[in-house]
């Protein structure tokens, strides 16, 4: 990180405005490039669109800082140690009903279920998900490879989904998550979702 030099004080009007030019300059330059960090800066057209000179860019959390309990209506968003893995600061959102993580979700896929037979299968919709692969037969195993620490370790949470009744069971062993589905309907939109705090 960079560290911005700043003077108070300047100008101070007993000195000669020659004397604290130089640190109004350095204090002047200093603005311009914190506000630069993670934001479109000054005289910048920006990304998209144009003119968009303040929004950010995106946001970096510098140490893991949970706040108190605020009071209505402010909400405050920070990071903080991990359940899981406490090393790795995860993302929540603070506001007077509660603490609720925003980075829970790790994974989640939706794909057409092939009946029994085996062989790779294309999600329609993925997020962290390097591979998904049937092994044929009745029930049909599907075994879906997390990308690489997505997750640590075993403890995670999964949510399914099948557009119809068919009995959904998994396991997971990292980075695999083997999704057993019962029964031999072919294009069963099948979805599921992988929690971690």
């Amino acid at each position: 990180m960079t560290s911005f030099t700043y003077t108070t004080g300047v100008p101070n009007p007993p000195n000669d405005p020659s004397n604290d030019v130089p640190l109004m300059q350095t204090n002047t330059n200093s603005i311009l490039s914190i506000i630069a960090v993670d934001h479109v800066g000054f005289n910048t057209p920006g990304p998209n669109p144009a003119g968009s000179g303040g929004q950010h860019l995106q946001i970096t959390y510098n140490s893991e800082n949970p706040p108190s309990v605020p009071a209505d209506p402010i909400g405050i968003t920070y990071t903080n140690a991990g359940v899981v893995s406490a090393s790795h600061p995860q993302l929540f959102y603070q506001n007077s009903q509660g603490n609720f993580p925003l980075s829970a979700l790790r994974a989640m896929g939706v794909f057409a279920t092939i009946g029994g037979a085996a062989g790779a299968v294309t999600p329609s919709s993925a997020y962290n998900i390097a591979s998904i692969t049937a092994s044929g037969g009745n029930p049909n195993n599907y075994t879906i490879v997390l990308k690489a620490n997505t997750v640590s370790g075993n403890n995670i949470v999964v949510s399914t989904q099948a557009s119809n009744d068919l009995s959904i069971t998994y396991t997971f062993a990292n980075p695999n998550l083997v999704i057993t589905f019962s029964g031999l309907s072919v294009g069963a939109a099948l979805s599921f979702l992988v929690f971690q705090i």
